[in-house]
């Protein structure tokens, strides 16, 4: 994989190689899926309570945002279709929803895998675990584009 670098006209170049368009690709898929089953690991990451000391703050908290959350995350699994689709150039807004849709899935991904568990151990489980070696993946595709986000300030 090539990281993804700032082009000379203030835009994020993305160059990926088919194999992880594909892979990327997989990415709305697998946040779909988040909560699809009863007592999905990867449910309490991504839905961490506003206010774990307050049920009732934490409620209203979600009855605020949920409109909005969900429209965000809408837009941000959109991207990642787009790149995957082949879009090779994005602005600093779309480099940050494809960063934001990497996260909840590379967060998703570790936490069925257990990774969270295991501490930096899984790490050497990703030679042999698809799952783990996708969660390196996102990994490092999040902070190639980190780099590229930030150098366009």
């Amino acid at each position: 994989m090539s990281s993804p670098s700032v082009a000379r006209n203030g835009s994020i170049e993305v160059r990926l190689g088919p194999e992880d368009r594909h892979l990327l690709g997989q990415v709305p898929d697998l946040l779909a899926s988040v909560g699809a089953e009863p007592d999905d690991p990867a449910y309490p990451v991504l839905h961490r309570d506003a206010h774990p000391d307050d049920a009732e703050a934490t409620a209203r908290f979600d009855e605020l945002v949920a409109g909005e959350r969900s429209a965000g995350r809408r837009i941000d699994r959109g991207v990642v279709e787009t790149v995957a689709d082949g879009a090779e150039t994005l602005s600093r807004m779309e480099g940050l929803s494809l960063l934001r849709s990497l996260n909840e899935a590379r967060l998703a991904l570790a936490a069925r895998r257990g990774a969270f568990e295991e501490g930096s151990s899984w790490e050497r489980q990703a030679a042999t675990d698809p799952a783990l070696a996708a969660v390196a993946w996102m990994s490092s595709l999040q902070v190639s584009l980190i780099r590229a986000i930030d150098r366009l300030g």
